[in-house]
């Protein structure tokens, strides 16, 4: 195998790792995404229960 071979498989490989970690990052954003939205909608939910507790007395 010629060294010129040898680069072009090593950065074969680093693309693919590359290509996973990114896909994974993605997929931890999301999940970050996903938590702060869920956060903010139960703060919400709580002021708007508040609010009709309020209300009905």
């Amino acid at each position: 195998m010629s060294k010129f071979q040898a680069s072009e498989e090593e950065i074969g490989r680093l693309k693919a790792r590359v290509q996973v970690l990114e896909d994974r990052e993605a997929v931890a954003s999301k999940e970050v995404m996903v938590e702060s939205d869920t956060l903010k909608k139960k703060k919400l939910q709580e002021q708007i229960d508040a609010q009709v507790a309020r209300e009905l007395e």
